[in-house]
């Protein structure tokens, strides 16, 4: 449940918040200021002034014990979070109040990302790709043939797309996640995150 901040690209570490027995899992920050940061038993913590200090927003799953996986801002209000059992949670005002989305899924949800307001992808176990047009307001199931856990996924750009997951696997969509095709890369190591610096 530690959160540590750096301010010279990441030489040194600083303690900033800890949040006993609970394990953090995902963060976002949508400016210098503004981030979440989701953990166990559906703990969300939010701050507004750089990670200086945390407060605790409450997400409706705390009375069920599940934890939050993946977290995905796109601006400081519109957000989205997921994690166990196929939860889904949104919010538009910075996460004062979050509401339950059906995900149609059982299966753990491990990351989202939103490519804009509308447009929306999350993955987890057994292969599960979900993916939205309308902001959430209904997923649809993608077909691939991965049958074991996906958990990375980042998106260079609205249309083009990478996402990682168990035995070496690695997706790529260029039509901003209506479809993903497998990437060759002869490894069968187990991939948990992935990332692209933009500019």
């Amino acid at each position: 449940g530690a959160i540590y901040k750096t301010t010279d690209g990441g030489q040194t570490w600083k303690f900033r918040y800890g949040a006993p027995a609970v394990d953090l899992y995902s963060v976002s920050f949508t400016s210098v200021n503004v981030g979440s940061i989701v953990g166990g038993s559906g703990i969300i913590l939010r701050t507004t002034n750089g990670g200086l200090r945390w407060f605790r927003q409450l997400s409706g799953v705390e009375q069920f014990g599940w934890s939050l996986k993946g977290i995905s801002y796109i601006d400081d209000s519109i957000g989205t979070a997921v994690g166990d059992q196929g939860v889904i949670l949104k919010t538009t005002n910075g996460g004062s109040k979050w509401s339950m989305q059906a995900s149609g899924t059982a299966n753990s949800v491990y990351k989202v990302r939103f490519t804009d307001a509308m447009i929306g992808t999350a993955i987890g176990d057994a292969g599960i790709i979900l993916h939205t047009t309308d902001g959430g307001i209904t997923w649809t199931t993608r077909a691939t043939a991965v049958t074991d856990w996906l958990s990375g996924l980042t998106f260079m750009s609205k249309d083009t797309g990478l996402m990682v997951g168990s035995h070496g696997t690695i997706l790529k969509t260029v039509d901003g996640g209506v479809t993903w095709k497998s990437q060759t890369t002869g490894s069968r190591t187990a991939y948990y995150s992935v990332s692209f610096e933009i500019g």
